[in-house]
């Protein structure tokens, strides 16, 4: 299966958010380290195009810092949102939800938030009626490599 490479253009955020999970999990569950990218902006010939930056992780289980300041965008960009991954499933982790810090972030940023779960299930903040910008997405169920579809 043949996927995008950052700084690809999409034509949602939505995409390139999917991309991104569809890219970055099969890794992020193989080594158990949880991996960070910002999501950024651009018009294109009258149309918003979207693309993220290059994945990169703190090589640990619970945390992939996202700071927009050091991360690359092309100069015509704008951030749009950041995501990240939360590597392998494990029993006594929060898997499919956002985290306390996840959603502090959010609010500090005031941009959307994309969180990739391993565990089989989708992250219910999407519909937090005050945290309306924290988005959910499965690629795999428990520790799948390959995107499965819907579980």
């Amino acid at each position: 299966m043949a996927y995008s490479k950052t700084g690809d253009a999409f034509n949602s955020l939505n995409a390139a958010a999917k991309d991104f999970g569809k890219t970055t999990n099969p890794q992020s569950i193989q080594t158990d380290w949880e991996y960070g990218t910002g999501f950024y902006s651009w018009q294109e010939k009258g149309k918003t195009k979207y693309s993220y930056t290059d994945p990169h992780t703190d090589e640990l289980p619970a945390s992939a810092r996202i700071d927009l300041d050091k991360l690359s965008k092309p100069d015509n960009a704008e951030w749009a949102a950041t995501g990240h991954t939360h590597g392998a499933y494990k029993d006594d982790y929060n898997n499919d939800g956002f985290s306390d810090y996840d959603r502090i972030n959010a609010i500090n940023r005031k941009l959307p938030s994309f969180l990739v779960a391993t565990n089989g299930s989708l992250p219910h903040d999407k519909n937090h009626p005050d945290l309306p910008w924290l988005h959910g997405w499965l690629f795999g169920c428990k520790n799948c490599f390959e995107y499965q579809g819907d579980c």
